[in-house]
């Protein structure tokens, strides 16, 4: 996707591992999140280490909202400051989409489940 295979956000050469895990860059995004999870009391596992990024097992509402930060951080512009607002956003506009479709689908209690640790 890129042209070279140095990071263009921190210059060190760009693996999966170091995409979504090794880089600064990264390892700020996953502390924001981690952040996040801790300050509204959500009992949801913590990213600490790569292996955990690819633990689906928990939350379906986390497994999504690790889903949308690696695409993020997967895009050919690499995002360089996954702020804990941008991360908020995120996670707001995921709500906010499987609401609509779930209003929509008259599945609103499957959404209030799904969402429950950030309702």
């Amino acid at each position: 996707m890129t042209n070279s295979a140095e990071c263009d956000r921190c210059g060190a050469e760009e693996s999966t591992k170091h995409l979504l895990w090794e880089c600064p860059f990264s390892q700020l995004a996953w502390i924001h999140l981690n952040d996040i999870l801790e300050e509204r009391n959500l009992g949801l596992d913590k990213i600490v280490s790569y292996e955990k990024i690819f633990d689906f097992g928990g939350a379906a509402c986390a497994t999504l909202i690790k889903l949308k930060i690696i695409n993020e951080f997967i895009q050919i512009e690499r995002p360089k400051h996954l702020l804990k607002s941008k991360i908020l956003t995120i996670i707001n506009l995921l709500m906010n989409t499987e609401k609509y479709i779930a209003i929509k689908n008259q599945k609103f209690e499957k959404f209030k489940e799904r969402w429950k640790p950030f309702l």
